[in-house]
């Protein structure tokens, strides 16, 4: 993030309080037409019809092997304080076909220490084939010495379409974090 994104922040992440900004794709810059919050951004487009929260999700589109259709976002974690993350969010597939030179398509976690070098890569979740929209909720372990962490989601070189609606990374259960309101009430 550049400084001059940093400064017009609201709120400023608390690694001891993990969030993603914008994991429900509402808000959409204005010029561009894509979300906020989201960087690296390829073969991504906002869909508005019939989306299983709010009023937008997005398409990941790819028919190319090998090129990229994803978006990743960045948040704070402080490992010595956050032991797991829960991962929840909607995901549907259409036609996903899955080559095995690339890497598994879905959702992604890089944690990064405070050098921001590489501690791990944990998959999330990974899909293939046609899928009606699923909520997905996962807990995944957060290293001890992390400080960042990088969520991705995409198809990563195979083809198809994922879909993805309401991403919430939050502080694991029975820590002190709090499911937002709703979760689990589908």
């Amino acid at each position: 993030m550049t400084g001059e994104a940093e400064s017009r922040r609201e709120r400023l992440p608390d690694p001891t309080n993990p969030q993603l900004a914008n994991g429900d794709f509402e808000e959409i810059d204005e010029n561009s037409g894509m979300p906020l919050g989201w960087y690296y951004q390829r073969q991504l487009s906002v869909r508005h019809d019939d989306p299983p929260s709010g009023r937008n999700y997005v398409e990941l589109a790819n028919e190319e092997v090998g090129r990229r259709a994803q978006a990743l976002a960045g948040f704070g974690v402080d490992g010595r304080v956050v032991r797991t993350l829960t991962v929840r969010y909607w995901v549907r597939a259409e036609k996903v076909r899955v080559d095995p030179n690339n890497l598994q398509p879905g959702v992604g976690i890089v944690f990064f220490d405070e050098r921001r070098a590489i501690l791990s890569e944990v998959p999330v979740g990974s899909y293939a084939g046609t899928t009606d929209w699923q909520r997905v909720e996962r807990t995944i372990r957060v290293p001890e010495n992390a400080r960042e962490a990088i969520i991705g989601i995409g198809l990563l070189g195979n083809t198809g379409k994922l879909f993805f609606d309401d991403i919430q990374v939050t502080k694991g259960a029975g820590e002190g974090g709090s499911a937002p309101v709703g979760v689990g009430d589908e």
